[in-house]
């Protein structure tokens, strides 16, 4: 993966998580006020219907959480693999030379 595909998908993905993370707090607070829609003579299928609708959402915003997240997961372990990799070539243009150890007869 090139530098920038890694920077492509953290542009992607930030915005993509900062979304998420409104709508999965949307969905928490409609859950914990118990924003589901009432009336007096709602029909058990109605009321099913309108659980399902709300844990759907929720469902759908989780995935999508997950998904974003291992995008910007992948991006920054491209980039630090990138910064860990030795280098072969030192900064003058020439190869590195091996480490020799000498050798030690006793």
């Amino acid at each position: 993966m090139s530098r920038r595909d890694s920077w492509i998908l953290i542009l992607v993905g930030v915005p993509g998580l900062a979304g998420c993370l409104i709508a999965l707090v949307g969905f928490f607070r409609r859950v914990l006020t118990n924003g589901l829609p009432f009336r007096p003579m709602l029909s058990a299928q109605e009321h099913y219907r309108a659980v399902g609708n709300a844990y759907g959402s929720g469902f759908l915003t989780g995935f999508f959480l997950c998904f974003f997240l291992v995008l910007v997961a992948l991006a920054l372990s491209a980039i630090l693999y990138r910064r860990r990799k030795p280098r072969l070539v030192g900064e003058d243009g020439w190869p590195r030379r091996p480490i020799s150890i000498p050798n030690r007869s006793a």
